[in-house]
Formats: structure tokens, sequence, C-alpha cells
């Protein structure tokens, strides 16, 4: 039979001049409340044992993903360069003699063409963010956003868009990875802001209770807050292609990088009066 467990407690009682009188105990039969801790115990190891398992396939069934993502985009991209390239052959050399309605299907290939080849570079570069390693050093993020809006200002010097970079703002980054950060959403901004006659995007942080946080700002096209998460799912567009062009990647792409950092990305909008992305870097 298993044995008990018992707890005993005492005190001495003891007289006004200090010495010991008498000595009271007290004897608790504790076996139910050690066995409930034991099998608790074995729960908890067994808990964590099977966490630590699930969160091992877990990464395993990632890494394969990863590599079957890679793999697929990699192996697509000559057969789909092959097809544009035929198209548009046909189309220069053959294209006058053909029928109006045979042309125009050899130009909704080259279109359909074009569009993958862009989807499958966006699919690759996203696995090169999410496999490539990360090297943290310090980071003048006020002086990426500078150049980055001096080379949107540049393609198109004919927009009346103004920049307002907030001065000073560092982090210990990936500096490869966050200027991908960085050029997504400023670029986005200018995307977004594309049909107003004039705009301003900002580059700026607030200080929060639990570190930095980072913001581009806009007064574009915005969007409307509810199921704001759902812009950085994979794919994902809360605009119509016909309005603003794109594949919905760009911003899946930031929050992996920004979660590879430990940090977090967030977004608010408004229909015609713009949004802001948030994102910490750990």
């Amino acid at each position: 039979a298993e044995s008990g467990w018992l707890r005993f407690q005492a005190r001495a009682l003891h007289a006004s001049d200090g010495t010991g009188e008498r000595t009271i105990g007290v004897v608790q039969d504790v076996s139910e409340a050690r066995r409930a801790w034991r099998t608790m115990q074995a729960f908890n190891e067994e808990l964590a044992q099977a966490v630590d398992a699930r969160t091992r396939d877990l990464r395993e069934s990632v890494a394969d993903l990863d590599a079957f993502n890679y793999s697929v985009a990699h192996d697509l991209r000559a057969p789909v360069r092959a097809v544009i390239a035929f198209t548009n052959m046909l189309l220069e050399d053959h294209g006058g003699a053909l029928p109006p309605a045979a042309r125009d299907s050899l130009e909704r290939v080259a279109r359909a063409g074009n569009h993958m080849a862009r989807l499958i570079d966006a699919l690759l570069g996203l696995a090169r963010v999410t496999r490539a390693p990360l090297t943290r050093q310090p980071v003048d993020l006020s002086s990426m956003a500078d150049e980055i809006a001096r080379a949107l200002q540049d393609e198109a010097p004919e927009r009346q868009v103004r920049f307002d970079v907030q001065r000073g703002l560092t982090a210990m980054a990936d500096p490869d990875l966050v200027r991908i950060v960085l050029g997504n959403l400023l670029r986005n901004a200018w995307k977004f802001t594309s049909r107003h006659a004039t705009a301003t995007i900002g580059f700026g942080a607030v200080a929060r209770a639990d570190g930095t946080e980072f913001f581009v700002r806009d007064d574009g096209a915005g969007f409307i807050n509810e199921g704001a998460d759902k812009l950085f799912h994979l794919f994902y567009r809360m605009h119509h292609a016909s309005e603003f062009e794109g594949i919905g990647i760009g911003l899946t792409m930031v929050q992996r990088i920004v979660q590879r950092h430990g940090g977090r990305v967030r977004a608010e909008g408004e229909p015609e009066r713009g949004a802001t992305f948030y994102f910490t870097l750990g």
C-alpha cells in the first residue's frame, strides 16, 4: 500500500518569565493533497512534452512548406517566361495578319503571363526574407526613409508629394530586411495617394510603454478599419486591381520581417482620409 503523508506543526508556549512551559502540535493528513499535486505535476510535464513536440512538428511543417513554395516558384519561372516570350514573338511577327479576336487573345495571354511572372518573383522574395539570416546592427531609419522617398520622387517628379520624415530615428535591426519594410510601406503610401492632386507621406515614431512604435502615414485612399488585420494576409487586397495595381504580397512580407525581429505590425485607416501603418522591431 502507498504510504501516507502527514504535516506536523508545533508551537512552544512560554510562561511570562520566558521559560518553556509546554508545546502544542497539530498533525494533518495531507496524503490526498500530495497525490493531487503529484498528479498535476505529471500532467504539466506531459503537457510540456506535448507542446514541445507539437512546436517541433509545426516548425518542420513550416520549413517544409517554405521549401516547397520556393521550389515551385523557382521551377515555374522558366516555363512562364517561355510563354511570355513566344507570345510576344507571335504578336510582333504575325500580329498584323491575325484576326482581331486572335490578337486580343494573345494579348490576354501575354498580360496573364506577365502577372504570373510578377507573382512568382514576389513569392520568391517572400521566401527569401523568411529564410534569410537576420543580423541586427544600428540602423538610421530616418536616412533610409529619405533615400526611399528620393527614389520615389525621381520615378514621378511631376507628382506633388511632401515627405515628412522625423529626424534621428534609429533601431537595432537587420538593415537589408528593414529596408524592405520601409520600402513596401512608403511605396504603398506613394501608390495609394496617386489619385490625389497633392499628398503628404510621413514617417515617424511614438513612444509606448513597451518601446518605440514606428509608423508610415499618408492621406490617400485609406480603407475601412474593420478587418484591417486581413491586409497582412497573403494575396489579400483591400482595393480592386483596376483601382491600384499590385499583387497583395508586400504587407505579408512586412509582417514576416517585423515578426522575425520580435515586433508587431498594425494598421489604421479611413476611406479617402489615408492610412497609418505602425510597427515595432522588438
